[in-house]
């Protein structure tokens, strides 16, 4: 096991209903971010801070105001504080808690096919191979939360103590990443995984790879 590296595909999950999921982050403020299988339905729930969700498998419905979101199998959404009523079908999901305040996050399903634009380089002096060619789009960006998508050729980057929190959802290809003293862990397209801020973490793709990610930035 490496340390401060989590696999959420695999972590023990919460079993119950959305109600409870939230209710575990509000027990816990340091949790950023949880596996659950979802049942059942209900209506206003009150979110104090916004969410992003991964639909792993089955199908979670969403409906804010006059807005409704239907989540399938690798979807993933923003949704802002406030009332939600939901129904889950089936649902294996990875919340994620952000707080940003309600008026700063949309209600929507992401586009997870939105064109990128190069960036997103990683550091010179880190990468032992070549360069690769990477791209980006960023969704949202505020001081302390951000979130978008990435992708990258195939490139080797030595280890970096990660400075911040980041969950990543790979939509394709795969990466291993992990160190000499602790070991490494390969991940694939599917794979939901949260690298903490404190990780020591090379990075290696023999493949292109595209993922999801959301960085927190200590304040």
């Amino acid at each position: 096991m490496i340390r401060n590296i989590v696999d959420l595909g695999n972590a023990a999950g919460l079993k119950g209903d959305l109600a409870a999921a939230i209710a575990a982050f509000e027990a816990n403020r340091d949790l950023p971010a949880l596996r659950a299988e979802l049942a059942g339905e209900g209506t206003d729930l009150q979110l104090q801070n916004a969410m992003i969700i991964i639909l792993r498998a089955g199908a979670l419905q969403l409906r804010s105001g006059g807005s409704e979101l239907l989540l399938q199998l690798g979807d993933v959404a923003s949704v802002p504080a406030g009332s939600i009523a939901w129904r889950a079908e089936g649902a294996e999901v990875v919340l994620a808690e952000v707080k940003t305040g309600a008026a700063d996050c949309a209600f929507t399903k992401l586009d997870l096919d939105q064109e990128l634009s190069p960036g997103g380089l990683p550091n010179p002096a880190l990468v032992t191979t070549a360069m690769p060619e990477t791209a980006r789009h960023e969704f949202f960006d505020a001081s302390a939360f951000s979130w978008g998508l990435w992708s990258a050729t195939p490139y080797d980057r030595s280890a970096i103590t990660y400075p911040f929190s980041e969950l990543m959802y790979l939509q394709s290809g795969s990466v291993t990443v992990g160190n000499d003293d602790e070991g490494r862990q390969t991940f694939r397209a599917g794979d939901v995984f949260i690298i903490h801020r404190g990780a020591k973490a090379a990075w290696s793709n023999s493949e292109p790879v595209k993922k999801f990610w959301l960085i927190h930035r200590p304040e």
